[in-house]
């Protein structure tokens, strides 16, 4: 149109083409902002998880084995703070490193397979004293020395499916893991009140180096055993984020 002598081109629709410019260039933003959101909701809890596993201080006994090594690769792979302490730290009458600990895993023990007739008192006493005396005084200086958290502590032991079944030839070792079972239920009833749970985790058969060793005189193939790092991630849910 012409106005003051001179010609004005208008665009058509200018208004509605800007407007509909700013709208365009704000949904873009609201369509970013929602993909952050929805990324960060994604990430931000495993970052936080990452981060307060960091403060988790977990004490691992028979951590050069096959259970009690897979339980630590799984928790340094959850960024804990790891302390390891095998049955040869103990009988040397060395104390327990410094505490406070979130988490305490008993995962030492031996497997001693003989027919009823060639048992003899030492070797029954020696399975009975690694595989649950060890546990009970390792408890015994955790609660004496109050190596745990202002929040209690949360403790697995590794006992076994042989705590409440028998087969031939395992008098020793069904009797000392039925031992630990025992002494967890009765652990955790006397120090539910300082926040300590006890608790004992009884797998049917693992595939360690010790099953391997006793597998052929159990009758029992391989195949059916259960590979050491599921059972470690059981064994950490309660410590761990």
């Amino acid at each position: 149109m012409t106005e003051n002598g001179y010609t004005m081109v208008m665009a058509p629709n200018a208004n509605t083409a800007y407007t509909s410019a700013r709208n365009n260039r704000a949904l873009a933003v609201l369509r970013s902002d929602s993909r952050i959101t929805a990324m960060m909701r994604c990430i931000l809890p495993k970052i936080l998880n990452i981060w307060y596993n960091t403060f988790v201080r977990i004490l691992i006994a028979g951590a050069s084995g096959g259970i009690g090594s897979a339980v630590v690769a799984a928790a340094q792979a959850m960024h804990c703070q790891v302390v390891e302490w095998n049955r040869a730290d103990f009988e040397s009458g060395a104390a327990l490193p410094p505490g406070p600990y979130d988490g305490f895993v008993f995962a030492s023990g031996v497997c001693n397979v003989k027919p009823l007739s060639a048992l003899d008192e030492s070797a029954f006493m020696d399975t009975i004293r690694i595989n649950c005396g060890l546990f009970v005084f390792m408890m015994r200086e955790i609660v004496r020395r109050k190596l745990y958290g202002g929040n209690g502590m949360r403790v697995v032991a590794v006992s076994s499916v042989s705590a409440n079944e028998g087969w031939a030839g395992g008098a020793a070792y069904c009797a000392s893991k039925g031992a630990l079972s025992a002494v967890c239920r009765a652990m955790d009833a006397e120090l539910a009140p300082r926040g300590i749970s006890v608790s004992a985790i009884e797998p049917r058969y693992v595939l360690t180096r010790m099953f391997r060793d006793c597998a052929g005189r159990m009758g029992v193939s391989e195949s059916e055993a259960m590979d050491p790092r599921e059972l470690a991630e059981d064994i950490l849910k309660g410590m761990t984020k």
